[in-house]
């Protein structure tokens, strides 16, 4: 009977099929996930999974029989499992808003049918487009390149859905304190009065320079798409938690999510230009997508994870810059570096030494589409960083990106923990290893030991290294005609001073610090030997192309620790990398063991 109603429905339209098979699956979905909430008081987020599989696999049958009727791509479980596949985008969009719905609303927490009807609603015109096109089309006999693509996009669509539903599963209220406060002002203050500066108030700010422009600029383009963060009172970022409404920042917390799984799909990208192989890329994205640690403070506001999506962004263009000499991807490349610089202002000196090797590489291969890449690349790199600068001069500062408040707090830390004893330093290998290391040294070491290693501590090397800093500034201050720019530079003056006096103790004590840094990627057990097994087969091969890639990712793991503390955060723009030398060892290893079994047969 079923049948025959939805032949007689849509004679005429698959789409009216499709609806009136996705309104059965609709049925199925929702009358479960509300009967087991009713009846079994069971929670409504993981009902949600198991009602959605059932009503999935039901409208696969139903659209495989009477919607896409001949359009058979392989046995029924392949097509099965690329219907949930493709179909995976509407999924992470149905399940992140559904979640989204019964968090936000006691009502639709106690009658999730209806979040259920919002969200399939939402979803149905990417399912309806997906399914035509990729899982129920003619079965005809596809060639090696065909192939090869759809498994591309297929990867690139589960990984990206999967980073979206698994994430928007786990939101929750967040409140910005410190140097969120200062992205939120600073973004408030461009959007309302077009002015680069701290806007803690009602009245217009003074142009103030202490943070990057990155950041604050996406942060402002989503309070211009979002009214109710666009609303938020500039009272609520004041220093200090304020008391106000956590709902407006959702939409920075999934701007996170967001840049997360972008970042998935450019290292998947990047590794499969690399490699040639889908498996490799697909293992790429999945480091990113499946990387707890990053995606563990993805509620902060934070310029981490936009700096680590144009690190990856970066690579990925490089590697097409390199082998087309393409002007446009040259000049994309050039923007993000661009953008990386203005966003993360330490990566200033990475852009010098990337025009400096993108000059050698051109005069070295003396071809002209090669000196119109390299030239596109170099104005597009430096043009914006150098707009930037002269604006700051212009508003008062310095040709910087930041005031030299920024620089002068991070080197004060690190110039801090040069002051580490052996004892210190050998412990600091153990506190720092991820999630059991500090247990382990507060139950079986002296607590002198590890007290100073301790950031919570305030007599900490890195609390006290920040108020050193201030003391020392404050101290410079007083002295007749000295202002706080000038006393900023003199104290950082003399703490580079002391870091050259004692230039062997400050590459030891990189060691542990770099060692910090690494557990923000999730493999690192994996990841870090990997980079060394990739990067020595890289120099001896000579691929230069691969090499001009790690790039952006080595000089992460060196310079943090060289000027700064390196909390596992800092490190988020070496995750692509991390990432992507996981994939090539994976990569090696396949063709290790295809050309064994080529030998041995």
């Amino acid at each position: 009977m079923i049948a025959s109603a939805l032949r007689t429905l849509g004679s005429k339209s698959t789409f009216v099929r499709f609806c009136a098979a996705g309104a059965i699956g609709f049925v199925v979905d929702a009358g479960l996930v509300q009967a087991l909430v009713s009846l079994f008081e069971a929670p409504p987020v993981p009902t949600r999974f198991v009602s959605f599989t059932l009503a999935a696999t039901v409208t696969w049958q139903i659209n495989r029989r009477l919607t896409f009727v001949g359009a058979h791509l392989g046995s029924a479980p392949r097509q099965w499992f690329r219907y949930l596949s493709v179909n995976a985008v509407g999924a992470g969009v149905n399940l992140a808003l559904y979640t989204l719905l019964v968090i936000n609303s006691s009502f639709l927490a106690r009658y999730p049918f209806a979040a259920v009807l919002a969200a399939s609603a939402a979803a149905l015109i990417i399912n309806f487009t997906a399914s035509k096109r990729y899982v129920f089309v003619p079965s005809v006999p596809l060639g090696a390149e065909q192939r090869r693509r759809r498994r591309i996009v297929f990867c690139a669509i589960a990984i990206f859905a999967a980073v979206l539903a698994i994430q928007g599963m786990r939101t929750k209220n967040w409140t910005p304190v410190s140097d969120e406060n200062d992205y939120l002002a600073y973004a408030y203050g461009m959007l309302h009065h077009g002015v680069y500066g701290l806007s803690f108030g009602e009245g217009r700010p003074a142009p103030s320079f202490f943070r990057e422009p990155g950041l604050p600029l996406l942060v402002a383009a989503v309070m211009a798409v979002d009214p109710t963060l666009r609303g938020v009172s500039p009272a609520c970022w004041l220093g200090k938690p304020p008391a106000c409404d956590t709902r407006p920042y959702r939409s920075l917390q999934w701007l996170n999510v967001l840049l997360v799984a972008l970042t998935a799909l450019a290292a998947g990208r990047t590794a499969f230009l690399l490699s040639g192989n889908w498996i490799v890329g697909l293992v790429g994205a999945g480091a990113i997508a499946l990387n707890i640690q990053v995606q563990a403070i993805r509620y902060s506001i934070m310029s981490d994870y936009l700096a680590m999506l144009l690190a990856a962004l970066i690579a990925w263009l490089a590697v097409v810059a390199l082998r087309s000499q393409s002007r446009h991807a040259a000049a994309g490349c050039g923007l993000a570096l661009a953008a990386l610089v203005l966003t993360k202002a330490v990566f200033l000196y990475f852009l010098v030494f990337a025009i400096v090797a993108v000059v050698g590489f051109a005069v070295f291969r003396s071809l002209r589409p090669v000196w119109i890449a390299a030239s596109v690349f170099i104005v597009a790199a430096s043009a914006p960083v150098l707009g930037w600068m002269a604006y700051h001069k212009a508003s008062g500062g310095s040709f910087a990106i930041v005031d030299s408040m920024r620089s002068a707090i991070a080197l004060s830390g690190r110039e801090r923990f040069n002051d580490m004893t052996a004892p210190e330093w050998a412990t600091s290998f153990l506190w720092w290893t991820r999630a059991v290391g500090d247990n382990i040294a507060r139950r079986h070491l002296p607590a002198d030991l590890h007290r100073r290693i301790d950031d919570g501590n305030k007599d900490s090397l890195f609390q006290s290294g920040e108020a050193r800093f201030y003391s020392l500034r404050d101290a410079r201050m007083k002295q007749p005609g000295i202002g706080i720019k000038v006393a900023d530079t003199a104290v950082m003056r003399d703490m580079a001073g002391r870091i050259l006096d004692r230039p062997f103790k400050h590459l030891a004590v990189s060691l542990p610090l770099a060692y910090r840094g690494i557990w923000i990627d999730e493999f690192a057990v994996l990841s870090v030997p990997s980079l060394f097994v990739v990067l020595i087969m890289a120099l001896r091969r000579r691929q230069w192309t691969t090499l001009a890639v790690f790039s952006p990712g080595l000089y992460s793991l060196m310079i943090y620790p060289l000027a700064s503390v390196n909390l596992p955060r800092y490190q988020m723009t070496a995750v692509p990398l991390l990432a992507l030398v996981l994939a090539l060892a994976v990569g090696l290893y396949l063709d290790r063991r295809k050309a064994r079994r080529q030998i041995a047969n």
